[in-house]
Order: structure tokens, then sequence, then C-alpha cells
């Protein structure tokens, strides 16, 4: 998935359950974010979620990269809040940074002192703030998603520092999924915000 990005506009081949026809259906769709092997989708019509499969192994979805067709195989299924998800399963190779990213400014502890996030995805955070912190460093850090809620809380290790920005990669903590939530649910925002 390392040229699938957010935004993009995908076709899925789906194999369809039907042993009368065998045929295949094809769904269009705009990728909200891509975490690790998995992209999430919104399919860009209507379309008549009784009639695909709760899970559907063999599924090929295609998109248009650098000037070439490019065609990912793999298994697609129901999102918890009515999207697709499709996840990747021919082995393709992917990029270090498999997350998608957000431009996001929220209230971070790191170490006990305040920040800023500069951008955000379910691997990782940038981080504006004054906290001298070394290079591979492991650290606290919470990160408030919604004011008065329990910040999100995850173990991380600083991966880059420039500056007053710290690179933080998340190792661990119950962020994965919060994170990768808020990053679909703002790209699916800016999708439908005018321009």
């Amino acid at each position: 998935m390392q040229r699938l990005r957010a935004f993009d506009t995908v076709t899925l081949n789906v194999p369809y359950d039907s042993r009368s026809t065998g045929a295949l259906a094809a769904i269009d769709a705009r990728v909200l974010a891509v975490v690790g092997a998995t992209a999430t989708l919104e399919p860009t019509g209507s379309i008549d979620a009784l009639r695909l499969p709760e899970f559907a192994p063999d599924t090929l979805l295609s998109f248009h990269s650098r000037g070439a067709l490019v065609a990912l195989k793999g298994f697609l299924q129901h999102g918890p809040t009515g999207d697709l998800l499709f996840t990747v399963s021919d082995g393709v190779q992917l990029d270090r940074r498999t997350a998608t990213r957000i431009e996001v400014e929220l209230p971070v502890r790191l170490e006990g002192a305040g920040g800023t996030t500069v951008n955000l995805s379910a691997d990782g955070v940038l981080v504006e703030t004054d906290v001298a912190l070394e290079l591979g460093a492991r650290v606290q850090v919470a990160v408030e998603l919604d004011p008065g809620a329990e910040p999100v809380t995850a173990t991380a290790e600083v991966a880059r520092r420039d500056g007053d920005l710290v690179g933080l990669r998340f190792l661990s903590g119950d962020h994965r999924s919060k994170f990768a939530r808020l990053v679909v649910e703002s790209n699916r925002a800016a999708l439908h915000t005018p321009a």
C-alpha cells in the first residue's frame, strides 16, 4: 500500500457470492485512511451493502499512481461505522511509515510538561514542546482528543528532534484504534467540505 494515500479514488472488484452468475461487483470508493496493511474506504456512490458479503477474500483493489495502474489483492469487510475495510494479503512491501497522518493541534502531556500536536497518526505523533528529550528515549505521552475527556495515553520512542519539534513513534498503549478513528473522521469531514 506504499503508493495508496488518503483521498485516492479506488475501484474494488469483489468476487460476488452468487453461485448462479459468479459475477464480480465493482465498487468505486475514496480512501479515508491507511493504517498498516488496511485501508478504510468510503463508497463514492450509494451501494447496497446488503449485497456485499460481510467478508470477501480475493478482492482486488485498483488505483492509478504515477501514471500506472496498481492492483492489490486482499480481503474486504464491513467496518464498524458503515465504511469498508480493505486489508492487503498479497505480501506487498509496506512503507516504513504506514499510517495516514493528519495535521491537527491537540493538547499533549509529555514527561509532565505541555505541548501541542502538529500531526498525528495511529503510529506516531509530531509534538511541539520545549521538553528536552534525547533520540531513542522512551516517554509516556497523553493526547487530549476531546476537551474534558480522559486523554489517550501511549508509550513512545523519540524518533527525531528538530528544535521544538519532537517526532514520537508509538510503542504501546490503547491509542491505535482511537487515533485511527480520529484520522478517518477528520479525512471524512475534509472529503465532504466544499473547497
